[in-house]
Formats: structure tokens, sequence, C-alpha cells
């Protein structure tokens, strides 16, 4: 238990002088302090979990703006991009697919210039194969 010395006007409560107001006892000059302590503490808390909130809804805000970022295609039509696999690419048509939560494009394989890659059979397989189906996130670079 703390200990307290009064005076005349003032109270000594764990190393602080207290002012003992009129009509007032220390005891009631203690008590009134702790309750300012408590009033203090708790208004102390509540800005530190109202400062948390608004920092987590600032992130899901801008969470939500990269995501609706992310369906917008990156690359107009005919512009030729080079993949992570090292293969030039004509896309069009860039579409946002929701199943993957990405955007794909049509893309035809050409040279760095933008010749297309044609097949010189029109018999050949590989035609069953153009235009061929191009995820956003395997792009590397835009080569113009």
């Amino acid at each position: 238990m703390k200990r307290y010395i009064q005076s005349a006007r003032y109270v000594n409560y764990d190393g602080k002088l207290l002012r003992v107001n009129d009509g007032e006892s220390g005891l009631n000059a203690i008590n009134r302090y702790k309750t300012q302590l408590a009033e203090e503490e708790a208004n102390r808390l509540e800005s530190e979990r109202l400062a948390k909130e608004e920092a987590r809804l600032a992130k899901e805000a801008k969470e939500a703006e990269r995501a609706e970022k992310r369906k917008i295609p990156k690359y107009k039509d005919h512009t030729i991009v080079l993949t992570k696999d090292g293969e030039y690419y004509q896309v069009f048509d860039g579409y946002y697919f929701q199943p993957y939560d990405t955007v794909m494009y049509s893309a035809m394989p050409c040279s760095p210039d933008g010749k297309w890659d044609y097949y010189e059979d029109e018999d050949d397989y590989r035609w069953s194969d153009v235009p061929t189906e191009l995820d956003q996130r395997d792009i590397q670079r835009k080569i113009r």
C-alpha cells in the first residue's frame, strides 16, 4: 500500500505533490488523481486502437486499388513483348480472366521486329495453336 503525507494544501502521493481542493480530503485528492490517470490511459489506448484501425482500412483500400489495377490490360493491341521463356509475341485483345485473376491476351509468335512466324505448310499441326493465349504474368517486358 502506498503511503501519503498531507499538508494544509497538498498531499504527497507516489512521489508527486497533489493539490487538495477546498472541501476535499487527501484521500479524495488521491482518488481524483488515480481517476485522471485511468482516463488518460483509456484515452491513449483508444487513440492507439483508432490509429491501428485507420491504418488497416488504408491498407485494405490500397490492396483493393491494386487488385482493380491488375484487371486492366497493360499492353495495347499489336504490342511486341518478350516472354519469360525468351520468345517474342505480338499481343491482341487483352481481357481480364476471372478464374486465374489475371489478364490474358491472344498472341501471335513473331520476330523482335514484328514479322509473324508463319508455318510453311498450311496443314502443319502447329497452326492449331495460333493464336496462343498468353498470360500477362508470363510477359517479361515490352519490346515496342
